[in-house]
């Protein structure tokens, strides 16, 4: 399933403003253009990721255009983030992003950010959600997994 550039900005909270600037700044988006541009659910969940860093930790995005291709990578794989709860590392200075399951462990001699790409999906998955007439929710996106 694919997202229309609207609704990726919806499910993560970021502005028309913000998103043109991240195209930017991040090799992933600038490849993407024009208004009917498909967004895949991972490039949703690592643009959530990027929303938190930018947001929360006060991350320039142009800090993160080294790893914004492996970023995205980790986020479109096949991961069953509602059964196994699953982080990704960031090394800003390494510019070096990892995911514990690969067998590249998390550092513990340097300083790294952890994203918990789990607790992420699952946001995503909630502001996807809709409720109909009849109360009960109907999914946009499957919850245990990402495609």
């Amino acid at each position: 399933m694919e997202y229309t550039q609207q609704q990726v900005r919806s499910a993560i909270g970021v502005g028309q403003q913000t998103f043109r600037y991240w195209k930017q700044s991040l090799p992933p988006l600038a490849r993407k253009s024009g208004k009917t541009a498909a967004f895949s659910v991972g490039e949703m969940l690592a643009l959530s990721v990027v929303n938190h860093l930018v947001q929360i930790c006060k991350i320039d995005v142009s800090a993160l255009a080294p790893i914004a291709d492996d970023l995205f990578k980790i986020c479109s794989r096949p991961l069953l983030f509602s059964r196994h709860p699953t982080i990704a590392w960031i090394d800003l200075a390494a510019k070096i992003i990892g995911v514990p399951s690969d067998g590249r462990e998390v550092p513990t001699d340097r300083v790294c950010l952890i994203i918990p790409l789990s607790l992420l999906w699952q946001q995503i998955s909630e502001s996807l959600t809709e409720t109909d007439r009849s109360g009960e929710q109907r999914e946009l996106l499957p919850l245990a997994s990402v495609a």
